[in-house]
């Protein structure tokens, strides 16, 4: 262990800067700091915390966002040096060190803690240079259970069970997580129509809001902003969306455009998506149920829409 790397007997962490995507890893590091603090001491969830998006070129964006935050600690997912030491180089000639709860440990450890943890773990894609065509077609589009890693991926040869050196990757179910319905001067989401066909209305909506998720899916690989602004438009309605860093799409169905504004609102929802992800015991990818981001979200849309 290097001299920008400490483990769990060094100093606590007065301040993390977490390198999250979503995905299983940085969430199981993520619960790790801030489940356990007698080892780490975080204690995440009384902290105040910021989002800090990252953006081409990385390495540079991460070492100015770092050294302006003035962070002494970079959190990472890193179980193995896969990148040719991207973080190490991040923090090289800094003060800053790296904490690695992951690293090198044991994957049917790491494993048995997101199974534990119940993380719902979906696998969106397999590479068929490393594990046979047969094999991944009982993986892709199934959740990553107990039973069909211990069953399937324990026994490939020469496979990381944890997919670090690239035999898998996974992402997130397609399923609505929250959804709201809010009158504005000009905008609406989904269903707010006041006149007696209310139900009629609010199923045409949805239906415009995923027809446009085909759109959204095909743009998101083209650019990388998070906002996308107007991907869709149905008569006189609109569909903008967002993409966070972890795939999770933000979607608005509204009649007047204004750019700013509706940027404005998907920053401030995507800040409290990322506050309820910091909780530990929130499951990642079920419905969300806070009164708190249910109150944030329509605040927002007042404010703003």
């Amino acid at each position: 262990m290097d001299k920008n790397t400490i483990d769990s007997n060094d100093t606590e962490p007065k301040e993390v800067c977490l390198s999250f995507t979503g995905g299983k890893d940085s969430t199981l590091t993520l619960h790790l700091i801030s489940a356990q603090p007698s080892e780490y001491k975080a204690k995440t969830l009384s902290l105040p915390h910021s989002f800090l998006p990252v953006t081409p070129p990385y390495l540079e964006s991460y070492r100015s966002l770092i050294i302006t935050r003035n962070v002494p600690y970079v959190a990472t997912g890193d179980i193995l040096d896969v990148c040719n030491q991207f973080m190490d180089r991040v923090v090289e000639n800094t003060n800053v060190k790296l904490l690695r709860p992951l690293w090198e440990r044991d994957r049917n450890e790491l494993m048995n803690l997101i199974f534990l943890n119940n993380f719902e773990v979906l696998i969106t894609c397999v590479n068929l240079n490393k594990i046979n065509e047969n094999v991944a077609r009982k993986m892709v589009g199934n959740m990553l259970t107990r039973e069909l890693y211990e069953n399937i991926i324990l026994k490939q040869n020469d496979v990381d069970a944890c997919g670090e050196m690239g035999e898998y990757h996974i992402g997130t179910k397609d399923n609505p997580i929250y959804e709201v319905e809010f009158g504005t001067s000009g905008t609406k989401s989904a269903g707010l129509d006041p006149n007696s066909k209310k139900d009629e209305h609010r199923h045409l909506n949805q239906f415009i809001i995923h027809s446009a998720l085909d759109i959204v899916e095909e743009l998101q690989w083209s650019t990388n902003a998070m906002y996308l602004k107007s991907v869709d438009k149905f008569n006189e309605w609109h569909v903008s969306a967002f993409i966070s860093a972890g795939n999770i799409k933000f979607m608005l169905l509204h009649e007047s455009k204004n750019e700013d504004s509706i940027r404005n609102f998907f920053n401030e929802c995507h800040e409290s998506y990322i506050k309820i992800l910091m909780n530990p015991f929130y499951e990642i990818n079920s419905p969300i149920t806070s009164i708190g981001f249910d109150t944030k979200v329509r605040y927002a849309a007042k404010r703003y829409l």
